[in-house]
């Protein structure tokens, strides 16, 4: 009877040190993540900012095309405003002369 007894401890400490020997290693291991649960590398962060500041460089230039362009544009209204306004008083002085010539 004692050794039956003797066997169930020795088979209960035994099952112990190998669950805790188990467990010991399981602790040691570094878990396994898939790449896509990391999330992006440092590089691939730089590349990625480095890429959306070209994008927003090639924006900003659009942009300033678009803006001088309009600016051209303006002054070209503006030269044909004073043209109009130029041929419209030579009009004006036209007229006046015509009604001075048939009074």
């Amino acid at each position: 009877m004692y050794k039956m007894q003797f066997l169930w401890v020795l088979c209960l400490v035994q099952f112990m040190y190998v669950a805790g020997a188990s467990a010991q290693q399981v602790e040691s291991l570094n878990p396994v993540e898939s790449p896509k649960a990391v999330g992006p590398s440092a590089e691939e962060l730089r590349q990625m900012e480095l890429k959306r500041q070209e994008i927003e460089r090639k924006r900003q230039a659009r942009i300033q095309k678009r803006v001088a362009r309009l600016k051209k544009i303006e002054a070209d209204m503006a030269k044909v405003d004073d043209i109009i306004l130029s041929f419209t008083s030579r009009m004006e002085d036209i007229e006046g002369d015509i009604r001075d010539l048939n009074e």
